[in-house]
């Protein structure tokens, strides 16, 4: 099968005070998106890579992954306005003998090969998979600071990335959103819309992405931790 991940790249970041785009900040000496692209240019299903980015920064971005591009193929797109308009960019650059999609974010690091290897083995079996922890803490739903419920949490999962489609049918609901101009916080939720069923698979609640100053800490810690 014909494995293909695009990572996206382009968010500026406005919870995050950093004076480059978030992709760009340095972890541990290396930029945070080489750190994300090692993963899949290590993982041996994955046959190849599309980085999407902004414009302003495709150049950059080649040059940071020059190295990793020489073991597997890794192609620069230019993003879009928003982070769905850039997966269907970097769906227009697949293949048309392209099996599985991994959809994933390029400030998401800490995703384990292990973890790689078990959704595209579901992504096999079904047409959505997506990488899920269920939520341990109370959760309250909040209206202008005040509780006005506490929401019964045993259905209730956190949702990361990389989350896995079959290419024709991911590609089909990417077209039909852009047509129906709607849009949705993840590929998942894009793909529930038009009738698909995701399935869940159970993975590490370390996946985190960077949105803040103390997501930046913490993955600089299970950086080394991995490593």
């Amino acid at each position: 099968m014909k494995n293909v991940a695009i990572i996206t790249a382009g968010g500026v970041g406005t919870r995050f005070s950093a004076n480059k785009k978030k992709q760009f900040v340095e972890v541990n000496g290396r930029a945070l998106i080489c750190w994300t692209v090692d993963k899949f240019v290590a993982h041996p299903l994955v046959s190849n890579i599309i980085v999407t980015t902004p414009e302003d920064s495709i150049e950059q971005t080649r040059e940071l992954l020059l190295e990793q591009s020489r073991t597997k193929s890794i192609s620069i797109v230019t993003g879009g306005p928003t982070r769905q308009d850039s997966v269907l960019n970097g769906i227009h650059a697949l293949d048309d003998d392209t099996d599985l999609v991994l959809i994933h974010d390029g400030v998401r690091p800490i995703i384990s090969l292990e973890e790689i290897s078990l959704l595209i083995e579901l992504g096999r079996k079904y047409k959505g998979v997506i990488p899920a922890h269920k939520i341990k803490n109370t959760v309250k739903e909040v209206v202008n600071g005040k509780v006005v419920r506490t929401v019964d949490r045993e259905r209730l999962y956190e949702v990361y990335t990389p989350q896995v489609f079959d290419y024709k049918t991911i590609k089909e609901c990417h077209l039909k959103a852009k047509e129906d101009e709607v849009y949705f916080t993840d590929d998942a939720a894009l793909f529930e819309n038009y009738g698909y069923d995701v399935f869940v698979a159970e993975t590490s609640p370390y996946n985190i992405k960077l949105t803040e100053q103390v997501d930046l800490d913490l993955i600089s810690l299970l950086i080394n931790s991995n490593q």
